[in-house]
């Protein structure tokens, strides 16, 4: 791989939220925003698997993709988009269609393949970029962003909600059994983000079983949106 001279340094919480530094490089030659923290085989690998997948998408949607060790992202983790930088972050160690397979193969996630689980991160990177535009619209009524995000999703958050008291299987029939772990053990501990994963494991498959899930969530999506 050739690389600019551009350099970054990205800092965050991982999926074991731990605070993580990582220092990174732009891969030259590429019709998407992709960077590296290491120049070993694996990460040559996964470059070349991204952007296989990434021809499938508009340039212009997708955010700059930042490809870091295992062990920075969290073991086991394969991506995660974090909205205050608007990056998606992807770990090196699925550098094959055969480890992407594996994992997805698990039925836990929504996503069976890479494609999709491309589109799972945009859907987080639609939903955020439809949270700003309400607290830009509403700045008066709110203190912050994670403020206005709880009512923005409060109308989907009260229909899942409603859904499992009447089907405790209802995110596992409709979604994921993903989805549904991460909305209770959101809902218990970090309620702003309780529908997070829902919003993108629908998004991930172009829809749901479920058609009003899939109405509401696109209106949460389109908000604002110029068409």
């Amino acid at each position: 791989m050739d690389y600019l001279s551009k350099k970054k340094e990205y800092i965050f919480l991982n999926n074991r939220q731990a605070l993580v530094r990582v220092h990174v490089k732009q891969v030259s030659k590429q019709p998407y925003s992709i960077w590296v923290e290491g120049k070993s085989k694996n990460y040559r690998d996964c470059v070349a698997l991204l952007n296989r997948t990434l021809v499938k998408f508009d340039p212009q949607l997708v955010p700059p993709i930042v490809v870091v060790s295992n062990k920075k992202l969290g073991n086991g983790a394969i991506s995660s988009y974090v909205f205050e930088d608007n990056v998606i972050f992807f770990n090196n160690f699925y550098h094959s269609t055969e480890q992407i397979d594996e994992i997805t193969h698990q039925n836990l996630f929504i996503a069976t393949d890479l494609k999709e689980i491309i589109r799972h991160e945009l859907g987080h990177k639609l939903h955020w970029d439809a949270i700003k535009r309400f607290y830009l619209s509403h700045k008066k009524q709110y203190n912050n962003l994670q403020e206005a995000k709880n009512d923005f999703d409060s109308n989907l958050e009260s229909y899942i909600t409603h859904q499992l008291n009447n089907n405790y299987s209802y995110l596992i029939e409709n979604v994921s059994t993903y989805a549904n772990l991460a909305f209770e053990y959101a809902k218990a501990n970090y309620k702003n983000n309780s529908v997070n994963e829902v919003i993108a494991g629908v998004y991930a498959i172009h829809g749901s079983k479920d058609p009003i899930l899939n109405d509401l969530i696109m209106e949460e999506l389109n908000y604002g949106r110029k068409h």
